[in-house]
């Protein structure tokens, strides 16, 4: 890795437009939650996403009391990408991947917050072009209270195979 990888806040309501998926998913999730906070899981319904948004989605569940999550779906763009099934994991500060521990810190930042947590991340390759992926983590909640769940969708525009390639790398 040639250096750390770049975080840059990213605004749902004006920068989500220049990204292909983002756009959908979040109308797909504000349809969703209507006038609440956040939609159950049962409401986002996943299966009605375009099917190209899916792959690249993560649901997360809240494991109480500990600050712990459990990967309930993992999309398969994401095992493409990172190289990694984490279908069924936990995922918590100890988690031996750095992106994963990364993951779980921003996930906590959204639990907290109750809304939604959008960021451009930029990479450099070995080469020193750099790549951009922007995602998107909005709350889910079955009560409308507390945030129970998390989903998360990986916009990696038309740069997948770098991105591959970085992971496999670092």
């Amino acid at each position: 890795m040639i250096e750390e990888p770049q975080r840059t806040p990213l605004d749902v309501e004006r920068g989500i437009g220049e990204w292909r998926m983002l756009g959908p998913f979040y109308d797909h999730w504000n349809a969703a939650r209507g006038d609440k906070f956040a939609p159950s899981l049962d409401e986002f319904d996943l299966p009605g996403l375009a099917l190209n948004i899916i792959p690249s989605i993560m649901i997360l569940d809240i494991i109480p009391p500990k600050p712990i999550f459990r990967v309930r779906f993992w999309g398969t763009q994401l095992v493409n990408v990172y190289g990694l099934e984490l279908t069924g994991q936990e995922i918590g500060p100890d988690h031996p991947n750095r992106f994963m521990v990364n993951c779980w810190s921003q996930s906590q930042e959204l639990v907290i917050s109750k809304t939604h947590n959008a960021f451009v991340l930029r990479l450099t390759m070995e080469s020193l072009r750099t790549i951009d992926l922007a995602v998107l983590r909005l709350p889910l909640s079955s009560d409308g209270v507390v945030v129970d769940g998390i989903v998360t969708c990986d916009d990696f525009g038309d740069e997948k195979n770098a991105f591959v390639r970085y992971f496999e790398q670092n």
